[in-house]
């Protein structure tokens, strides 16, 4: 934790105000976040309500920013992290939503870089609907879309960089940085996070079943996402998406079927879309 804390005191040409939320830790936390009380805000929780609540409670308290980053656990930002970030972000302008996000290194708990995420080649709405290629401690908005997220009731059970993502995806504009700024670490409880969604899904120690619930669970939050945002939503996407979430949830086999031949929704990997192609048509049909 003090190597992240350390990372976020050295960003360089950033004036930076740091907000913490201790979600109720039982290890060292509290004794480490004491010795940077006097630079950061801190406050300590008695309830564990989950990372996304936590993020969304911290969001919702501050409105004095210019731009809003995220992160968690002991990933580390490079020193230019906050810098690369902004300056994309201004190209776009303040009066539109604005998403940004780096590359990223993989770290192991040695502090030992383990491999690369590579550059996303579709970073749109209709990758959005069925994956998240971001990682929320690498995300930067600026206020236009910090204020916006505000204003959706978003699910604290679901993961919350995607659900942003999302949001983004259609009514605003995604940045995919150029340079490897955040040393995101990966533990034993993440390892999933980070294999390709055909992985995820088909690796048998991870019970087939239950990740098909998450699935379904990801559709039903993005799907009340995408009803709360109403005319914010260009009308030519509104009608796309209704379309997605209507073949894919729909009772009728022969509706589903027609809708593995063109589907809205792309995967970044080729085998990947074809599995989600599969699983649309067998299993996302309503209860």
């Amino acid at each position: 934790m003090e190597e992240q804390l350390n990372s976020l005191l050295n960003q360089k040409d950033i004036d930076l105000k740091v907000y913490i939320r201790d979600d109720a830790s039982t290890d060292r936390t509290i004794e480490i976040l004491n010795k940077y009380s006097g630079n950061f805000k801190i406050t300590f929780s008695k309830n564990n309500i989950g990372t996304s609540a936590s993020l969304l409670e911290l969001l919702k308290k501050i409105d004095d920013f210019d731009y809003v980053a995220f992160c968690d656990q002991d990933d580390v930002w490079f020193a230019n992290h906050l810098s690369e970030g902004v300056q994309e972000l201004r190209k776009v302008g303040d009066d539109r939503f604005a998403l940004y996000f780096p590359l990223y290194n993989f770290l192991d708990s040695k502090s030992k870089i383990t491999g690369k995420r590579k550059p996303i080649s579709n970073v749109k709405y209709t990758n959005a609907l069925v994956e998240n290629p971001i990682i929320g401690c690498g995300i930067i908005l600026n206020k236009k879309a910090a204020d916006t997220i505000k204003k959706f009731d978003l699910s604290p059970n679901y993961f919350l960089d995607h659900q942003i993502y999302f949001i983004g995806a259609l009514v605003g504009e995604i940045i995919q940085g150029s340079k490897y700024t955040v040393n995101y670490r990966i533990h034993h409880n993440n390892q999933v996070g980070i294999r390709s969604g055909a992985a995820s899904i088909l690796k048998p120690s991870l019970k087939y079943k239950n990740k098909l619930e998450q699935l379904r669970n990801q559709q039903k939050t993005l799907e009340n996402l995408f009803l709360q945002m109403g005319d914010e939503i260009p009308k030519e996407i509104v009608t796309r998406v209704k379309a997605h979430f209507r073949s894919t949830s729909s009772s009728s086999a022969i509706t589903r079927s027609k809708y593995f031949f063109r589907p809205l929704f792309k995967r970044q990997n080729g085998f990947d879309q074809f599995i989600f192609r599969l699983i649309f048509i067998k299993l996302f049909q309503r209860r």
